[in-house]
């Protein structure tokens, strides 16, 4: 379907590609395939990037919830997941969740501790495009959807903080999949 994309031919990046995954994963693929050539080299790309990304961004979010030490020990942990290295060296559209959920994460984390819309609307945008990749990918904003309930639950007195911050978080997921 990748090679079909770079012939000009294949699917809306914003379709269906392959057993009703989204199309946007083979149109990176896609990509990597153009710089690369018709390899297996070029096919695993994507993956191995994703994987790659998400070490940093893993490691930002735990530092930032628990501090240099613990986030330097999960990023070790990590790095030698035998998931997460199998995941990050196969040509499937899962490699790319981790990654935005991650992302999202440290965001909605970074949201909650500032309070600012820019993180509340960034977490929105990175956690529904995890939507994109794969079928779990679809639990990423019902994750920040719970995230929200308990801290409505949890912190009251900042009610009004937590509903505006979602309405900020429901817009930029929704512009993301817009």
């Amino acid at each position: 379907i990748a090679e079909s994309i770079v012939r000009g031919q294949g699917p809306n990046p914003f379709g269906t590609a392959f057993l009703g995954d989204a199309a946007i994963f083979v149109w990176f693929d896609a990509l990597f395939i153009a710089l690369l050539g018709h390899s297996i080299t070029a096919i695993r790309s994507l993956a191995a990037v994703s994987g790659v990304l998400t070490l940093p961004v893993f490691y930002l979010l735990v530092r930032e919830m628990f501090g240099k030490r613990v986030g330097l020990l999960a990023l070790a942990m990590l790095a030698g997941s035998a998931v997460h290295n199998n995941f990050s060296r196969i040509a499937l559209p899962s490699a790319q969740v981790p990654l935005f959920t991650c992302l999202g994460l440290f965001l909605l984390y970074r949201a909650k501790q500032t309070q600012r819309a820019v993180w509340w609307l960034s977490a929105g945008v990175a956690g529904a495009s995890a939507v994109y990749f794969h079928f779990v990918g679809r639990l990423v904003p019902l994750i920040f959807g719970l995230y929200i309930v308990y801290l409505l639950i949890t912190e009251r007195a900042n009610r009004n903080v937590w509903l505006k911050g979602a309405g900020w978080a429901l817009l930029g997921g929704a512009l993301s999949l817009l």
